[in-house]
């Protein structure tokens, strides 16, 4: 079953991912929406998958097989060769929930933890995890639980996260410095 779709800023091609691990390149301006590319993304569940502002990278994030001990829960990848294009940080136990991309240069992502409650940012290409310094990027803003959906804003300024704890948190788009928490804003887990 398909558990992630993203088009393409470009319009051009969406992305599909499945539970299986598996992502697929669809071309969206041709009548008959050929897939033009397949690979294995991850060896587990795919959970996001978003898309860089020129349409080049692809971000894939989810879990790990459980038989798979030392692979990642969350890759970019080169949309036409499927060539990976550094090493993410990981997540507690092998598993992210949602993974975003800033949608101009320089190029940021951030991965959102199932079972950390973490926020890691990554800069690139080729991308690699910012380490914390002074307590920024701001990793731990949520407190418990899941952080379920994180997100750039379309100028790329901002990125707003939400999860379990029913916290909204925004952050500076480049450093992940947390600019505000509003904490209990909805009666249960926000997902998205």
């Amino acid at each position: 079953p398909v558990s992630a779709v993203s088009v393409a800023p470009s319009s051009a091609y969406a992305a599909t991912a499945d539970t299986k691990g598996y992502l697929k390149i669809w071309a969206l301006d041709h009548p008959d929406h050929r897939a033009k590319y397949e690979t294995i993304g991850l060896t587990g569940p795919i959970r996001d998958v978003d898309w860089d502002g020129e349409s080049k990278r692809i971000c894939v994030t989810g879990e790990r097989a459980p038989t798979d001990q030392s692979g990642a829960c969350s890759k970019v990848l080169q949309w036409d060769t499927g060539n990976s294009l550094g090493n993410l940080g990981l997540h507690f136990k092998g598993r992210a929930s949602s993974c975003s991309m800033k949608p101009n240069r320089p190029y940021c992502l951030v991965t959102a933890g199932t079972d950390d409650s973490k926020l890691l940012l990554h800069s690139g290409p080729p991308f690699q995890k910012v380490a914390v310094q002074d307590g920024i990027p701001h990793e731990t803003a949520h407190t418990k639980g899941a952080v379920q959906c994180v997100r750039y804003s379309h100028s790329g300024s901002l990125v707003a996260s939400v999860g379990t704890d029913r916290t909204l948190c925004l952050y500076d788009g480049k450093t992940l410095e947390l600019l505000s928490k509003s904490e209990t804003i909805h009666a249960a887990t926000i997902y998205s």
